[in-house]
């Protein structure tokens, strides 16, 4: 589906598997309490094969997984002795294991682990560790909070190297290595647990970094981000949040509007070309099934795979692919009674079938829980695709979801309230979308929203602020410098999000 698209005076504050950096000179190395070497998000290969997170790393045995979940969040200093930054995470309650990579962009690179509980209502029952990035300039720089919504992010943020901030990187609950131990009850999957492990981490973490707080997050992680905020809005000083929508229920028809109409009449000939494209690859089948590449078991075989790509593909374009693009773009459509060494590979990279495959699905399963649980889904057009289905009863949320797991009763409320808070009380709050993204058909709405912000930049779902304009992208970095205290030290400049540059390196 279409999201693709962490001295000894201070033995009782520090726990047992990090009392030897509090008190010594040395940081811990990668045996015994530390994270381990073999972490890394893996997001550049297909889906779901990423590293894990190290085998090194043993899990507190008296951390607390930060203050009460109803703290301001402004955090009390702990009285730490540590001068260097090793010492002073091995003194924060809950840090599990610290693990030094290096430098990276510019900054002292670590990987942690943080112990959560699975529920924060009752923090006497199940844990998990949460898998975290820090990037450490300085304790007076301000922190950007970030994260993917799914696992762990590899490279930094436009907002962090623009402005030279410290940032902590944060792997979603449930996702990447960050799933409790024991059969997970997913109930606790829910968007209230999320923003409590984002306060309790900001509540231990502000014993450090006492500076302005941002958090940002792109697509799912924006949403991430947004929701944070309004359980915890005293936790941060301002939010940005790259095309992340809003959606209202399992079918919102605001979608389908927008792709009846994306590009306008510059791009109608194109709209119709993708439709040609569907239908041909459904009247051939039989010719285009053996050339997909996998098992796609967990949907019920390749027939049923192929059915749910070829109805998702138009989304998938216009959220994946620039209209002008010269290999995959409205231009390089092929006509629908092409070759299959033509036709096929243009389907390929419009519609990310690999997504749909079993290497695929465990990497948003998920997430697709979550969908079905609070955050909704577009709605889809395929009246012109009618007597070429098969297996149109199939495309349902459900047969995403993990298996062996009972699907979620629907909360309709979740996302209604998170608008309402958005309209009613946020504020310091910043939404970039891309003028062809799907997405931006659920672009969250700003009413009286305070010193907040919505821009529409020009592109698809890879739109940052090197995107905007010049007048709109001085106006932005303008406003992002009041919030975060701090000038500008480089020119911003397009990162491609992680999200589309897995995405895009699974497709082709």
């Amino acid at each position: 589906m279409k999201w693709l698209a962490r001295g000894c005076l201070l033995l009782l504050q520090c726990n047992a598997v990090n009392i030897l950096a509090a008190c010594g000179s040395d940081p811990p190395g990668p045996g015994a309490g530390a994270a381990g070497t073999g972490g890394a998000a893996g997001t550049g290969g297909d889906a779901g094969t990423g590293g894990a997170a190290g085998t090194g790393g043993a899990a507190g045995t008296g951390g607390a997984a930060g203050a009460d979940p109803v703290d301001s969040g402004q955090g009390d200093a702990l009285p730490c002795a540590a001068s260097d930054i090793v010492g002073k995470l091995a003194c924060i309650p809950g840090i599990a294991g610290v693990h030094e990579l290096g430098e990276f962009a510019g900054a002292r690179h670590f990987e942690l682990t943080f112990d959560q509980p699975a529920d924060h209502d009752n923090p006497m029952g199940a844990h998990f560790q949460q898998r975290l990035r820090l990037r450490h300039r300085g304790d007076a720089a301000p922190l950007v909070l970030a994260n993917s919504g799914y696992d762990l992010a590899v490279q930094p943020s436009e907002i962090e190297t623009t402005f030279a901030t410290n940032a902590l990187d944060v792997e979603h609950r449930y996702f990447g290595a960050s799933i409790p131990a024991d059969a997970p009850d997913w109930k606790f999957l829910n968007i209230k647990q999320s923003a409590a492990d984002f306060h309790t981490l900001a509540v231990a973490f502000k014993t450090i970094y006492k500076g302005k707080w941002l958090n940002v997050g792109v697509s799912k992680g924006g949403m991430t981000s947004v929701y944070h905020r309004r359980f915890y809005p005293a936790d941060l000083d301002a939010t940005v949040a790259y095309v992340a929508p809003n959606l209202l229920g399992l079918a919102d028809q605001r979608f389908v509007q927008f792709l009846k109409n994306v590009g306008g009449d510059t791009y109608r000939s194109c709209r119709e070309a993708i439709k040609e494209v569907q239908k041909a690859v459904l009247s051939r089948r039989a010719e285009i099934e053996p050339s997909m590449i996998g098992t796609y078991e967990w949907l019920g075989g390749k027939a049923v795979a192929l059915e749910h790509a070829v109805i998702e593909m138009p989304f998938s374009f216009w959220q994946f692919i620039s209209p002008t693009d010269p290999m995959y773009g409205c231009a390089a459509i092929p006509p629908a009674d092409s070759p299959l060494a033509t036709l096929f590979p243009f389907f390929r990279a419009a519609s990310g079938i690999r997504n749909y495959s079993d290497l695929g699905l465990p990497y948003t399963a998920p997430y697709y829980y979550q969908v079905g649980y609070q955050l909704g889904y577009p709605a889809i057009e395929d009246e012109h695709l009618a007597g070429l289905l098969q297996h149109r009863e199939t495309y349902r949320v459900t047969a995403y979801m993990p298996k062996d797991v009972e699907p979620p009763v629907w909360d309709p409320e979740a996302m209604s309230d998170v608008q309402s808070w958005v309209k009613t009380e946020g504020k310091t709050l910043m939404f970039l979308y891309g003028e062809f993204d799907p997405w931006t058909a659920g672009q969250f709405e700003l009413g009286d929203a305070i010193d907040s912000h919505r821009f529409i930049a020009p592109g698809d779902h890879d739109v940052n602020l090197s995107s905007l304009g010049e007048a709109e992208r001085v106006r932005a970095l303008s406003i992002l410098q009041g919030w975060l205290g701090v000038p500008p030290v480089a020119p911003s400049f397009a990162l491609p999000h992680v999200e589309k540059e897995a995405e895009l390196r699974r497709r082709l």
